[in-house]
């Protein structure tokens, strides 16, 4: 409220605070409030914002984070593919977007297309592991994910080697 009565509505610089509000609200179960602190940071985002902005990928993440907790996996979908396509733009290789990537294959999991969510799961991993290590705590997380897909597909033997990999990480 200081911000906006400080630099008026429909400011670019309170795209950041209605964004961590509104996740502070999806993690109260607020989910209302939550979607609409997101959705309204993601529109006055591509309203203010030039294309590519990181604040709008973070704004259009969050509405899909708070979409995701809610079951809404179909209208999530595109927000994060956006999301993805624009940290690809700029080059990709951040661990924005291998967080971007762990979502998008989270929703196409949702979704049931667990091959697509297995390719994309693979690329999170592959960029986990580049930008933090092959032991690294994401990884593992990675690869339970790996393994649930694997598990969907009715391969249980891949699933348990992607599991068992996962836990030799945590341990």
């Amino acid at each position: 409220r200081i911000r906006e009565e400080a630099l008026g509505p429909g400011h670019p610089d309170l795209v950041e605070p209605m964004v961590a509000l509104g996740l502070l609200r999806e993690a109260q179960a607020e989910l209302p409030q939550a979607e609409e602190l997101t959705r309204s940071a993601h529109l006055l985002a591509q309203e203010t914002l030039p294309p590519g902005h990181p604040a709008t990928r973070r704004a259009g993440a969050a509405l899909a984070h708070v979409l995701e907790a809610q079951g809404r996996y179909a209208e999530a979908l595109p927000l994060v593919e956006a999301v993805v396509r624009s940290h690809e733009a700029d080059g990709g290789g951040t661990t924005e977007l291998a967080g971007a990537l762990k979502q998008l294959s989270n929703l196409h999991f949702y979704l049931g297309d667990y091959l697509r969510a297995d390719t994309v799961a693979l690329r999170a991993l592959a960029l986990h592991r580049e930008l933090y290590g092959p032991e690294h705590p994401a990884a593992a997380g990675d690869l339970v994910n790996l393994g649930a897909i694997r598990f969907e597909l009715g391969d249980a033997v891949a699933a348990e080697a992607r599991f068992r990999e996962a836990l030799a990480l945590q341990e």
